[in-house]
């Protein structure tokens, strides 16, 4: 298969990419454990820099840094890790996703009218997709042996087409023995079990999705997110429905979606 001049310069670029942040990474870890291991952690080696090492080195996991073809560069439902700052003053370097140099959350677009006028408003199509985006992007982090343990509608950025992401990856935890937290105040996005001392699990994240579904439906009254948010939300862990049984529900909303521009491309 022969590829154009594009093609291979792309694909260099993420390569180049790659490397760049797989050599931060390395730094900013080894520099924060050094720090941590000689007793400066409280004094130089802040929790916010402990949250963004935590939060490059999930993205790195999650397999965000870059892949091999163009079509695949990263994953596109979390946003790209392009560089770690690991001097003074600490920092990530991600992809902006937004609007004339504004973020749009989930949050924003379903309590500012400013912000969905910045959009150019939302259809229902358009927030079923992003529910779909966000089902199949905490899909691949589950699939990857993760839980994202901070989902709710600050966490989900929505870009100028449409399209949702995941973000703030501080939090992640392994799948397997995560260890459980003592909450001091209750907040809705915080699965029930989890509240009261167990671990969190898949089953968690997705009754913090289900919260944002249901916030969806609520707000645009439909009937379909809303029952789906209900569904999701269950304070019962073993009756919640599983990413991929999300994707199901959500897919033929999708397609339907999709067919009209398919046939606008053909003709």
């Amino acid at each position: 298969m022969v590829h154009s001049v594009e093609y291979r310069r792309k694909l260099r670029n993420s390569r180049k990419k790659r490397k760049r942040a797989e050599r931060s990474i390395a730094r900013f870890k080894v520099k924060g454990e050094a720090e941590a291991s000689t007793g400066m952690q409280q004094q130089k080696w802040s929790q916010m820099n402990w949250k963004m090492l935590h939060h490059a080195l999930a993205l790195e996991a999650l397999g965000n840094v870059a892949h091999g073809t163009t079509h695949d560069l990263v994953y596109m439902l979390l946003r790209k890790l392009y560089q770690i700052n690991a001097r003074k003053p600490y920092s990530l370097f991600m992809e902006f996703v937004g609007k004339d140099l504004q973020s749009l959350t989930v949050h924003k677009l379903l309590y500012d009218n400013q912000s969905m006028k910045l959009i150019g408003g939302m259809s229902v199509l358009d927030w079923f997709r992003v529910c779909y985006d966000i089902a199949d992007a905490l899909h691949h982090i589950h699939e990857k042996g993760y839980l994202h343990c901070d989902i709710k509608t600050n966490n989900v950025l929505v870009s100028h087409k449409k399209s949702g992401y995941l973000i703030d990856f501080g939090k992640v935890k392994p799948t397997a023995n995560p260890p459980a937290k003592k909450y001091a105040k209750a907040n809705n996005y915080i699965a029930p079990e989890v509240l009261t001392g167990k671990p969190p699990s898949p089953a968690s994240d997705v009754y913090s999705f289900g919260i944002i579904i249901k916030a969806i439906g609520e707000t645009i009254e439909d009937s379909t997110l809303l029952e789906l948010g209900k569904q999701a939300s269950s304070e019962m862990p073993t009756q919640k429905p599983s990413t991929l049984q999300l994707l199901s529900a959500l897919n033929p909303y999708i397609q339907a979606a999709s067919a009209p521009n398919m046939i606008q491309e053909k003709l």
